[in-house]
């Protein structure tokens, strides 16, 4: 809402910022360079607001994102302020009672580990990179052929 004068009237809240594009650039063989400027303002941010970082990472999981973002000089962002796709689709599955199939990053496989996969009822692709070979793909097709309801759930959409 903003006032007469044109500042706000109501004070911010919080800041959602994304991670790539926004922190640091990505770069292949690095874990990225980092936007100049942008730690500073982000531990400003943080130490004075309420901070949500979000990433589309799906072949990492959150303590690989925060310690990434640590190596390149965001220092005491915390886990719980990281969301990324991998745990919401876990928790989304768990909601939902699904038990999933599958095909994603072996480094984020962890995520799933509390969620039965024995019979899935559905199945989940992410960037599965090495682990997306053709008998994988032809797995996860079977299990979706074999479903009254075929549910495929991704973790992006690139």
């Amino acid at each position: 809402q903003m006032s007469s004068n044109g500042l706000r009237s109501t004070p911010i809240k919080g800041f959602i910022l994304d991670i790539t594009g926004v922190l640091y650039n990505s770069m292949e063989g690095t874990d990225g360079i980092p936007i100049e400027g942008s730690a500073q303002a982000v531990s400003r941010l943080y130490s004075e607001s309420r901070v949500r970082f979000l990433s589309n990472e799906s072949t990492g999981t959150v303590a690989h994102v925060v310690g990434k973002l640590g190596r390149l000089g965001y220092e005491g962002i915390k886990g719980e302020d990281v969301i990324t796709p991998a745990p919401t689709a876990a928790e989304y599955c768990k909601r939902h009672g699904l038990r999933p199939h599958l095909l994603v990053h072996p480094g984020i496989r962890s995520v799933f580990d509390g969620l039965s996969q024995e019979n899935p009822n559905c199945v989940l692709i992410g960037d599965a990179e090495h682990a997306f070979t053709f008998t994988a793909i032809n797995t996860a097709f079977r299990h979706l052929m074999k479903m009254k309801d075929p549910l495929l759930l991704s973790l992006g959409c690139g």
